[in-house]
């Protein structure tokens, strides 16, 4: 089992030394050990876990989500929940920036072919950027009470297995 210095770690992951020992104050990458001197060695599983880290981070998710699927027993699970979501919210990102870049082009023909802008036109654009948020707020609280069934579904999932019932 090879044992690796923060540097080295850092090094072979892409990051720096700065970003492994934030991730270990976090309680994010623990090393494998901390020796009388101080020193933090760190083995092939933490770095295969930086680089998990790295990847998810990438991804968009944030620290806090990282750590709950580190820290989870059903981290597989987990995961794949994250991903989910972060996916759908990336998708969701895209329509909501593919309706804008419409408008966009909407009122840039409507400049050329004319010298004003109809105040109808003005009107639509306000109304959509109004709905648009408030999708955004529906959508975020979907997310939210979708993660909390799904947290305690396996939590009591969990429990009847460790209650043996």
């Amino acid at each position: 089992m090879s044992k690796y210095t923060t540097g080295e770690i850092a090094k072979l992951c892409n990051v720096s030394v700065r970003t492994v020992q934030f991730y270990d104050t976090k309680g994010i990458l623990i090393p494998s050990e901390i020796t009388d001197g101080g020193r933090r060695p760190y083995t092939d599983k933490n770095v295969k876990q930086l680089q998990l880290i790295c990847l998810l981070k990438s991804l968009g998710l944030k620290l806090t989500e990282i750590k709950g699927i580190l820290d989870s027993h059903f981290s597989t699970n987990t995961l794949l929940l994250i991903l989910d979501e972060q996916s759908q919210k990336l998708t969701d990102e895209l329509k909501e920036r593919e309706i804008r870049l419409k408008v966009i082009k909407s009122v840039r023909t409507t400049l050329q072919n004319s010298e004003t802008i109809p105040t109808e036109i003005l009107t639509d654009i306000e109304h959509i950027m109004k709905e648009s948020i408030k999708l955004r707020k529906v959508h975020y609280l979907l997310i939210i009470t979708g993660v909390i069934c799904a947290f305690i579904q396996y939590s009591t999932l969990l429990l009847g297995i460790m209650k043996g019932v």
